[in-house]
C-alpha cells in the first residue's frame, strides 16, 4: 500500500481540454500593455522625484552650527557652508552691531565654491528703532541709495583673515533701520 498521499498531477487532458495552447504576446501589437507598462514607469518616475525633494528636505537642518556653537541657520547638513537662510544672531555677531529684539533676517544664504564662497543677509529691524548711535568704526557714507535702501548712513568692512565682510546700514524703503552684509571668502 502506497503510504505518499499524493494526488496524480493534473494536466489538460485530464480537464477535458484537447486544444492547443500557444502564447500570446504581450508587447507586440498590444497597446493596454505598452499603456500599463508606461503607466508604471511614470508612477515610479514620480516616487523617485518626490523621495529625492523629501530626502533634500531633510538634508536641511536648522540646527547646523558655526564654530563657536551658536546657530548658523538652515543649512545643508553634509555641506554646512551652503545655506538658505541665515540666522539672525549669526549675522549680528557678524556685523558686529547689537540689534533689538524682534529684528528679522528678510532674504540671506550662503554658497561655496571649491575655493571661495560668500553669505548674504540684508535685516530688518522692527518698527519705531532708532539707528545705533555708535557704529564700529569705518567710513561713512551718508545719503546715497542702493536695493531696498531708501538711504544708507553707515558702510563699513571687517577683515578677518581671510574672510571680507562689508556691512551696510541705513533706513529701508519701508522706513524701517535697515542692515545689509555680505562676506566673501577666498582660499
Amino acid at each position: 500500500m502506497d503510504t505518499n498521499k499524493t494526488s496524480p498531477a493534473l494536466g489538460f487532458e485530464t480537464l477535458g481540454l484537447t486544444e492547443s495552447v500557444e502564447p500570446v504576446s504581450a508587447v507586440r501589437g498590444n497597446w493596454f500593455g505598452k499603456a500599463a507598462v508606461l503607466a508604471v514607469l511614470a508612477c515610479l518616475v514620480v516616487v523617485c522625484v518626490v523621495g529625492v525633494y523629501f530626502l533634500g528636505r531633510a538634508a536641511l537642518s536648522p540646527l547646523v552650527l558655526d564654530l563657536d556653537g551658536n546657530p548658523k541657520g538652515h543649512c545643508f547638513v553634509l555641506s554646512p557652508s551652503e545655506c538658505s537662510a541665515l540666522d539672525v544672531r549669526y549675522v549680528q555677531k557678524l556685523s558686529g552691531i547689537d540689534f533689538p529684539s524682534g529684528a528679522e533676517v528678510v532674504e540671506s544664504g550662503a554658497t561655496k565654491s571649491l575655493k571661495s564662497g560668500s553669505e548674504w543677509a540684508t535685516v530688518r529691524w522692527p518698527e519705531g528703532t532708532t539707528m545705533p548711535e555708535n557704529l564700529s568704526g569705518g567710513s561713512a557714507s551718508r545719503g546715497e541709495s542702493f536695493g531696498g535702501f531708501a538711504r544708507i548712513d553707515a558702510v563699513w568692512s571687517i577683515e578677518d583673515g581671510s574672510y571680507d565682510t562689508s556691512v551696510q546700514l541705513g533706513v529701508g524703503t519701508d522706513n524701517r533701520p535697515r542692515l545689509q552684509l555680505l562676506r566673501g571668502w577666498d582660499g
